[in-house]
């Protein structure tokens, strides 16, 4: 007996359904690559958004993850731009440096010469 005759017959056990789900999963994921998994959890979300029990939950908790990752994101780039920012401020205050002895140098040179 199939979970589609299980369902029919009012048995309305979500085991066999997870099961049959999980070696779609499992197929799809030998066939297709580590992709499958994230089209599987998209699928699941987006199932369970149809579902109107489970959408303010699933709405909640995929807000926070995208929330979570989005600090994180900005997290992140705000340190390398700090990072960039400085290494970008030491080189040219390096070349200014430098600049300005080369600059002296060829004054005390051009003094010298005449």
């Amino acid at each position: 007996m199939t979970w589609i005759d299980k369902i029919r017959a009012w048995d309305y056990d979500i085991t066999v359904v997870f099961s049959w789900l999980w070696g779609v999963v499992l197929y799809n994921a030998e066939r297709h690559g580590p992709i499958a998994y994230l089209v599987a959890l998209v699928v699941v979300v987006l199932l369970l958004l149809a579902f109107p029990p489970t959408r303010a939950l699933t709405k909640t908790t995929v807000g926070g993850i995208f929330r979570m990752a989005t600090v994180y994101i900005q997290l992140v780039a705000s340190l390398v731009t700090v990072q960039l920012l400085g290494f970008i401020f030491r080189l040219l205050l390096t070349m200014f440096h430098k600049a300005r002895i080369w600059v002296l140098e060829s004054i005390r040179r051009f003094r010298e010469a005449d």
